[in-house]
């Protein structure tokens, strides 16, 4: 019996401007089984639209606008009914405002820094499973 891993066959954009966790969740998320792309801010990513992720992993960092702007653009990309990037905010230092804004600028979940390997999966599980 052969197990698949996870994330198989799952596309997954990571914006994370902090070298070592970008680096970290990276080499998780690929174990997993998942294709990842990372960059250290959404104005890098811009370039990444043709990726076509099915997740977004976002820090919402100050301006968050670009986070935000990204997501819509991302999906505004893809031209499928069928087909929703999900998008989860990563937050360092949040305030429940914060968090209420990312949920109402379309981003799925968000999950707070720090966070541990199982608990990034189960939620990424989840939001693939909804």
């Amino acid at each position: 019996m052969v197990v698949r891993p996870r994330l198989a066959d799952i596309k997954i954009l990571l914006i994370e401007a902090h070298p070592a966790l970008r680096e970290a969740v990276t080499k998780y998320l690929s174990y997993q089984g998942a294709e990842v792309r990372s960059y250290s801010n959404p104005d890098d990513a811009s370039a990444a639209i043709d990726f076509c992720p099915h997740i977004l992993l976002c820090e919402i960092t100050i301006p968050a606008q670009s986070a935000f702007l990204l997501l819509k653009n991302l999906r505004r990309s893809v031209n499928r009914t069928d087909f929703k990037i999900l998008a989860v905010g990563l937050f360092g230092l949040s305030s429940s405002a914060a968090e209420r804004s990312a949920l109402s600028a379309g981003f799925d979940a968000v999950l707070q820094k720090p966070f541990g390997p199982a608990e990034l999966l189960q939620l990424l599980s989840h939001l693939l499973l909804r």
